[in-house]
């Protein structure tokens, strides 16, 4: 169960959706979300404390 989710962001290259979920202290990352339906389980789950915002750079 998500928590306060305090930011979101869209990676075109890998097509995942990252979340920086403040209340449980995680980056959350979704992949091939268009396809899924009801609850799905997170690709990617990174504990970080703190969580306040999510930067991608793009090399």
């Amino acid at each position: 169960m998500m928590g306060n989710l305090i930011d979101v962001s869209y990676d075109h290259k890998t097509k995942m959706i990252l979340i920086a979920e403040v209340g449980n202290g995680k980056i959350l990352g979704y992949s091939d979300v268009s396809d899924q339906s009801g609850d799905v389980a997170p690709s990617i789950e990174n504990n970080l404390t703190a969580t306040s915002s999510i930067y991608l750079y793009d090399n």
